[in-house]
């Protein structure tokens, strides 16, 4: 885990699979969700685009 939002969702890689990033949401049984980014990289960018 690398983040969360503070309200109990988390942020990580999943090393099982390439380090995907993924969400872990607490209010869905801990389900493991896939992000749209590829990379790191592409996380980090698109957390910036989100800021003026």
């Amino acid at each position: 885990m690398f983040g969360d939002n503070c309200s109990g969702d988390a942020l990580g890689f999943l090393t099982t699979d390439n380090w995907s990033i993924v969400e872990i949401w607490h209010d869905d049984d801990l389900s493991i969700n896939l992000r749209d980014e590829k990379t790191f990289e592409e996380f980090v960018i698109s957390m910036f685009e989100k800021f003026p």
